[in-house]
């Protein structure tokens, strides 16, 4: 697009709702140098109740549209995206596919919250407060002495050893 090291990504969330909408929205890789990427949507939430289209559903209608896919190499930063891109096509096509193609085990994401919980995958409810987190460790540096004998260590339990892990 112009600009030296910058990388466009276009995400959308294919559903029934925006069916007619995915083909021209891919089209915007044809003739520029970024990714269209289409994300699975998770059944949580909101979503348990939205007509996902999965990964199949969305390429075979891009093929009909654009011709046969061709494997791409993953921009960089890419993720667990998987791209394609098609004939005559400057840009690609990714898909984040977390339901039909799991890829926990390649996985290199972690995300913050409007609410402050950092969480390792959105699928569960885990995650840490760290909001609150920051609270504590603002008390403790408030009624710290000049020593740091009542400050804590950390705020965060150790890691599991290797041999208690699952």
């Amino acid at each position: 697009m112009g600009v030296p090291g910058l990388t466009v990504k276009v995400n959308c969330v294919p559903t029934e709702a925006n069916r007619d909408q995915l083909v021209p929205l891919a089209a915007l890789a044809k003739d520029r140098d970024l990714s269209v990427r289409f994300i699975e949507m998770m059944p949580i939430g909101l979503g348990r109740n939205l007509g996902r289209l999965t990964q199949e559903e969305v390429l075979a209608q891009l093929t009909d549209a654009f011709g046969a896919p061709l494997d791409c190499p993953p921009p960089p930063g890419a993720g667990p995206s998987t791209y394609r891109t098609f004939p005559g096509f400057t840009g690609r096509v990714g898909f984040i596919s977390a339901v039909s193609h799991q890829f926990c085990h390649n996985c290199n994401r972690v995300r913050l919250t409007a609410t402050g919980y950092l969480k390792t995958c959105l699928q569960y409810e885990t995650g840490r407060d760290l909001k609150a987190a920051r609270r504590m460790t603002s008390c403790a540096r408030s009624s710290q002495r000049p020593s740091g004998r009542n400050r804590p260590a950390t705020i965060f339990p150790p890691p599991p050893s290797p041999a208690t892990r699952p």
